[in-house]
C-alpha cells in the first residue's frame, strides 16, 4: 500500500481472504489519507498498546495480566483504540459474566483494559478519550476466614507435596509465590524466623514472618529434598 505521503508500507492483513484483505488495505490507506490531508491523528489498533504497556509495566503481577490480556484478543485484536467504546465493553462484561465469573474477577479485566487506555490517553496521546467503563461494587473486607474442619478437608485432598505448602501457607498467612519460590536461605530454624526479600514482597518491602511450632515441624520435614528450594 503507498501512502498519502508516497510512502509504501507493508503489512499482513492476517487473512487468505483476498476480500478482506482489500478491505483492511483500503481502511488503513484512507486513515493515512486523513492523518495528512486533514491532520487528523494517527490512528492506533489495540495490539500496538498491549505491546507497549507490557514493555512498560513494573507491575509484580503481569502474568495474571497475561492471561487476562490473552482471553480478550477475540473481542479486541484488530480493533483501533478509538473503536473500543462502551458497547465493546459491556459486550466484554458480558461475555466474561456468561463464563461463570464473579463481577470480582469482571472488574479485574475491566480495570486492565481502563488501565491501558488511559495510558494510551495520557501518556502516549494516542486517543482523546476513554469510554466510561462500569465497574461491580465490591466488598472491602474479607467475608471470613476456613474453620479448623474446612483447613482439615483441604488438607486430605491435596497430594503431599501441595498438603505441606498449604499447611506451611495456613500456618504462616504467606501468599502462593512466597511459599513456592521459597529458600533456604530465607529460614532460620534457630530464631523459628523466616524473611521475604523486598522483590518478592508485594509491596516492595522486607517482610520478616515469625514461625510457630506447626511451620516449623513443616519445614523440618522438608529438609534434604532440595539444595535451594524448601517446597519441590
Amino acid at each position: 500500500m503507498t501512502t498519502a505521503r508516497g510512502e509504501r508500507i507493508r503489512q499482513s492483513a492476517k487473512t487468505a481472504d483476498k476480500k478482506k484483505a482489500q478491505e483492511l488495505a483500503d481502511r488503513l490507506k484512507a486513515q493515512c489519507w486523513d492523518q495528512v490531508q486533514l491532520n487528523h491523528k494517527s490512528q492506533h489498533f489495540w495490539q500496538e498498546a498491549v505491546i507497549r504497556w507490557l514493555q512498560e509495566t513494573t507491575k509484580r503481577s503481569v502474568d495474571t495480566d497475561k492471561y487476562m490480556l490473552n482471553w480478550l484478543r477475540p473481542y479486541l485484536d484488530n480493533k483501533c483504540l478509538d473503536e473500543i467504546d462502551k458497547d465493546v465493553i459491556e459486550h466484554i462484561i458480558q461475555a466474561k459474566l456468561d463464563e461463570g465469573c464473579s463481577q470480582t474477577r469482571v472488574n479485574r479485566v475491566t480495570t486492565l483494559i481502563c488501565s491501558i487506555l488511559n495510558k494510551a490517553r495520557k501518556e502516549w496521546k494516542w486517543i482523546d478519550t476513554v469510554p466510561h467503563i462500569r465497574k461491580f461494587p465490591e466488598l472491602s473486607k474479607r467475608i471470613r476466614w476456613l474453620t479448623r474442619e474446612e483447613a482439615n478437608r483441604l488438607m486430605h485432598e491435596l497430594p503431599g507435596h501441595l498438603e505441606a505448602m498449604a499447611r506451611f501457607s495456613l500456618a504462616t498467612g504467606l501468599r502462593e509465590s512466597n511459599v513456592t519460590l521459597l529458600e533456604w536461605n530465607q529460614i532460620d530454624l534457630q530464631r523459628k524466623v523466616c524473611w521475604i526479600h523486598p522483590d518478592q514482597a508485594k509491596t516492595g518491602k522486607a517482610i520478616g514472618v515469625p514461625l510457630n511450632q506447626s511451620a516449623v515441624n513443616i519445614l523440618t520435614q522438608q529438609i534434604g529434598n532440595h539444595p535451594i528450594r524448601v517446597f519441590t
